[in-house]
């Protein structure tokens, strides 16, 4: 018998290359994820971006900023799919893109980038 409520369900995928020690990583579903450049591509475009990380997946926004603190471009990349996220936590090092840091970013639903 199957008693119908409305809980609700949170999905949580682990990801097998990822270390065992970023839990949250490897658990959290986002189709955003946040990469900081290396200072040689503080002046790259958006759609410079674009073009290196379509091969992950459709992308649906690009969001990039200048981190003062950190002297770095970090962008926010956001793809239809969740996969094309997990593709590129899969897939680092990403070292012929000057990628410093890659992490999931986690958004409440209905907040843009």
């Amino acid at each position: 018998m199957i008693n119908k409520r409305n809980y609700a369900l949170n999905i949580k995928r682990t990801l097998t290359n990822i270390p065992h020690e970023e839990k949250l990583t490897r658990c959290t579903i986002s189709t955003t994820i946040e990469i900081t450049f290396a200072p040689q591509c503080n002046d790259i475009s958006d759609g410079l971006i674009k073009t290196w990380f379509k091969y992950y997946g459709s992308i649906v926004q690009i969001h990039s900023r200048h981190n003062v603190q950190l002297e770095r471009l970090v962008s926010q990349i956001k793809f239809e799919q969740y996969d094309s996220v997990d593709k590129i936590k899969s897939s680092l090092p990403l070292d012929a893109l000057f990628v410093e840091n890659v992490q999931k970013f986690e958004q409440a639903e209905n907040t843009k980038l």
